[in-house]
């Protein structure tokens, strides 16, 4: 219940939308072309973020980067960092594997 709350404080805004696009994926060490979207997201606890959402329909994987980060030691970490969502056996949904040191 305490997460919902911070949820409808949290703003996310489509700024661009680009139909094809090319990018450099750093797992297939290759260009990759497919949709690119940029949106700009604004949480009233760390601020404005601006991420960058590549859809590659070939690979059935979404590459999310963080372009733009809140100002701080703890953001600066993020800035330039990229999440891989990959398709999930569940239709229409895509799940990232995270690890911790």
């Amino acid at each position: 219940m305490f997460a919902l709350e911070f949820l409808k404080h949290i703003k996310v805004r489509q700024i661009e939308k680009r139909p094809e696009d090319t990018w450099y994926d750093m797992a297939m060490r290759q260009l990759r072309t497919g949709k690119v979207n940029f949106y700009r997201v604004k949480d009233f606890l760390t601020g404005e973020w601006l991420f960058k959402l590549c859809n590659d329909e070939e690979q059935k994987r979404i590459t999310l980067k963080a372009i733009k980060c809140p100002v701080g030691i703890l953001f600066s970490q993020l800035e330039g960092k990229t999440m891989l969502f990959q398709d999930s056996i569940i239709d229409g949904l895509y799940y990232d594997v995270i690890s911790l040191t």
